[in-house]
């Protein structure tokens, strides 16, 4: 895909469970005139489709942190 609408994630995330520990988000901000708003209505779509926080936090979070190497608390 070259853009992916927030909920098609959302639709992503349910269906695979399994790799949770493995998704993450971001923006094409700056690359390709993204909105500033793209990440905030992506969880927002994550939250409407019945994901609980913590596993929205995981994706938008703690996958990058850890991805990225950040030492992050």
């Amino acid at each position: 895909y070259d853009k992916l609408r927030p909920d098609d994630v959302a639709e992503i995330v349910i269906r695979y469970p399994d790799k949770r520990d493995k998704l993450m988000v971001s923006s094409m901000l700056g690359t390709s005139g993204g909105s500033y708003f793209s990440l905030p209505r992506t969880v927002l779509a994550m939250r409407m489709a019945g994901l609980k926080r913590g596993e929205i936090k995981q994706i938008t979070w703690e996958n990058p942190k850890r991805f990225y190497n950040l030492p992050l608390d």
